[in-house]
């Protein structure tokens, strides 16, 4: 049966769940499977019926096999708790709450994990990481209040899981938020004098006996929980590999790993590390590995340390070494490099700074430009010592940062924005503006004048830089940006292609894409331009980009009226992303821009075949179903248009969304308010929800039309279902009845 059969038996299952009868729809659904084994949509309508009927043992186990196959669809867990809570296992619901929360947190939607946290330690309070990811997002909120009482219930199940260290972490957190909290200096109090901290009011114990699983799962996840786990994203990678190092020494101290006699000078290096005496520890960290203690920590930090007392190249010596293993690789190819750019070595500084950077945007993102990065690294022998210089400034300042995970994360999200897969030759580009002093003061200058408005003054530093370095480029693009608030657009225009031509002259024909398409921003009705920028973004392989530029090429010619070169532009673009993109969105788009170009032609077929491909790409395009319907209605095939409408109701259904159905049944019964079919189903609905009189109004109206047109059978038995209703005006319906019955009328 195959693709067919799972078909049949999937509009099969949503009829009868659109008729309410869950059995039924249960046994089509589990067919559907025996077709497609794994299919989300089929599990969930199946669990679903499962629910319905009163069976959540199965519902539970069908939930979290589709956990299984969509790992980051919240819905099922949702779904999971929703059972837990119908059993009162309060616990487990708890834990499924804490897992639509962590998806939600992973997709930056702090709003809804905040709402999932918080139920989850409603059920549950004893969930630490709950606790630890709302006292961080209220931190960042500066509801300082709300902060320091999760901070205080992360201490109390620290405390609970024998974890002092990070208890006391917690606390101080706390305190630092606000040094006046009675309820952190009372927890404070506890923890010190070895008594267990109060509960937090409010945050009172679950009585419930649930399965041993419940427990197992705080006491091993939860008690790991890392109390500076948000603040290593404001760290240098270098303080960052040093705090790791410090911690790994202070374990190997704790579990006895450390050579006795190295202990002691040890833990003063330790010491005097923590309070900047570089020196100091950098004598005793020398003095323990002379006594036996040689682990990588000990040796990063001491490479770290010598390269900021001036032992540039006793750094360089130590982390030679380490930079092979790969928990220290990043910090110490970035200390390596300053180093050497402190020693004057400019090609070893660009080289292992370039590594690094790499290494970093590795860390940070899961595609980088592999090719990118082997093909600067190749050119470095060719350029000249003062370029090499620019690369390892501009580096320095952009790696040793506390937001270097941000920077990439801005930098690099922008180019994948724009659909670019080779961003390496641009990334380094605006790193090296970065690192030149002089020309970055000028260009700050240049970006205080223009958003003050002092335009004059903006032109003449922008000059000024061009006048230190001819061939500063962005520089050259600051004065384009000028000439445009002035209004000089034809004058922008030219000085935009000029640098755009310069790239191209360099090698850099992705720069040089943008900004001739810049070019079009100033000039968009330049049609020959926007031709050669599409070429371009092609050959580049910039598919969202191209796509970008057909849809707005397209768009200037409907607005010139000219459909005809608009349809071109359109099919073309189809064409082109049927070849060499997957971006359903835009897709969807040039669909719907071609059936609306049908639609004014009248040529309803050929916009019906448009908006039924758009339905295939995006099946929960409401706006392309109902185009469907009405188009259908204009045709005179009712018939047609009410199956269409009920299989859109059915996926409604199907995914969890019945709301939808009636605010779309009320809007087509107002725009084709002769249609029986839709009043029907309308009126059905109005009765599923107790909505007795208005489904009385709405079979009043049929009944109505069926005896205007002369069906007076059909009319007999709306009646009859309105006398079901027993409305208030009952005795008059049933004299209708009998007249109708009679044929009197």
């Amino acid at each position: 049966m195959g693709k067919k059969g799972y078909q049949e038996a999937m509009r099969v299952a949503s009829s009868a769940a659109w008729d309410l009868d869950w059995t039924r729809a249960a046994a089509a659904y589990e067919k559907a499977l025996t077709e497609q084994e794994d299919d989300a949509q089929a599990l969930t309508g199946l669990a679903l019926a499962m629910m319905e009927t009163g069976r959540e043992d199965e519902a539970l186990s069908i939930y979290q096999r589709i956990t299984q196959i969509v790992p980051n669809d919240p819905l099922p867990y949702e779904k999971i708790a929703d059972i837990y809570l119908v059993r009162g296992n309060k616990r487990d619901a708890a834990n499924a709450y804490l897992d639509v929360a962590e998806l939600y947190h992973n997709r930056d939607d702090s709003e809804q994990a905040v709402e999932y946290w918080q139920k989850a330690i409603a059920l549950n309070p004893d969930l630490p990481k709950a606790h630890m990811r709302l006292a961080s997002v209220f931190s960042q909120r500066k509801d300082i209040n709300q902060a320091v009482v999760h901070f205080v219930e992360v201490a109390r199940l620290l405390q609970k899981f024998e974890q002092k260290k990070k208890a006391e972490d917690a606390l101080q957190r706390a305190l630092s938020l606000d040094p006046t909290s009675q309820l952190a200096r009372n927890a404070v109090d506890d923890l010190r004098r070895e008594r267990p901290i109060g509960r937090t009011p409010g945050f009172e114990e679950v009585e419930t006996v649930e399965p041993a699983t419940s427990m197992k799962r705080i006491t091993d996840d939860d008690a790991d929980v890392d109390v500076f786990d948000d603040e290593e994203k404001y760290r240098t990678p270098i303080d960052e590999a040093a705090w790791k190092a410090m911690g790994t020494l202070a374990e190997m101290v704790f579990s006895g790993e450390v050579p006795s006699k190295a202990q002691e000078p040890l833990l003063q290096a330790m010491d005097l590390h923590q309070v900047g005496d570089a020196d100091g520890a950098i004598e005793r960290y020398t003095r323990a590995h002379q006594v036996g203690l040689g682990h990588p920590a000990l040796r990063l930090n001491m490479g770290i340390l010598n390269h900021y007392v001036g032992n540039h190249r006793d750094s360089v010596g130590v982390l030679q070494e380490l930079i092979e293993i790969p928990d220290y690789t990043l910090a110490g190819r970035i200390v390596m490099g300053m180093a050497y750019d402190a020693l004057g070595d400019s090609a070893q500084a660009s080289e292992q700074l370039l590594h690094a950077l790499y290494l970093a945007d590795r860390t940070v993102n899961s595609q980088v430009d592999e090719a990118g990065y082997q093909r600067l690294l190749a050119s470095l022998s060719e350029r000249q010592p003062d370029q090499l210089e620019d690369i390892s400034q501009g580096l320095i300042v952009f790696l040793n940062d506390s937001l270097w995970r941000k920077k990439l994360e801005d930098a690099l999200g922008g180019y994948a924005a724009q659909g670019k897969s080779s961003y390496v030759t641009n990334l380094i580009e605006l790193i090296v503006e970065g690192g030149r002093p002089v020309l970055a003061e000028i260009m700050q200058r240049v970006d205080h004048y223009v958003e003050n408005d002092m335009i004059e003054m903006a032109s003449q530093e922008a000059h000024y830089a061009i006048e230190k370095s001819p061939d500063y480029l962005p520089a050259h693009k600051r004065i384009a940006d000028i000439l445009v608030t002035m209004g000089h657009t034809q004058e922008a225009a030219e000085k935009v292609n000029y640098v755009a031509e310069t790239y191209m002259l360099r090698g850099n024909d992705e720069k040089a894409a943008d900004l001739f398409a810049e070019v079009l921003e100033i000039w968009p009705a330049d049609m020959d331009a926007r031709r050669r920028v599409i070429d371009m973004l092609k050959t580049q392989k910039r598919s969202s980009e191209t796509l970008r530029h057909y849809l707005e090429l397209a768009d200037l010619y409907r607005r010139m009226a000219d459909t005809t070169s608009a349809q071109s532009i359109y099919e073309e673009a189809l064409e082109y992303t049927r070849k060499n993109s997957r971006d359903s969105p835009k897709v969807v788009a040039i669909l719907k821009a071609l059936a609306d170009i049908e639609v004014q032609r009248f040529n309803w077929r050929k916009a019906l075949e448009y908006y039924e491909e758009i339905i295939k790409q995006a099946p929960d395009d409401e706006d392309a179903t109902l185009s469907v319907v009405d188009l259908y209605f204009q045709q005179g095939s009712a018939a047609q248009a009410v199956a269409s409408l009920d299989d859109y109701m059915r996926q409604c259904i199907t995914r969890g969304q019945p709301q939808r159905i009636l605010p779309i049944l009320e809007e087509q019964v107002r725009k084709h308010s002769g249609q029986i079919q839709l009043r029907l189903r309308l009126a059905q609905v109005y009765i599923r929800q107790n909505r007795t009189s208005d489904a009385i109004v709405q079979l009043n109206e049929i009944g109505d039309m069926q005896i205007e047109a002369g069906q007076y059978e059909a009319a007999t038995q709306t009646i009859k279902r309105i006398i079901s209703l027993n409305p208030p005006d009952t005795e008059q319906y049933r004299q209708l009845l009998s007249q109708l019955e009679s044929n009197s009328l």
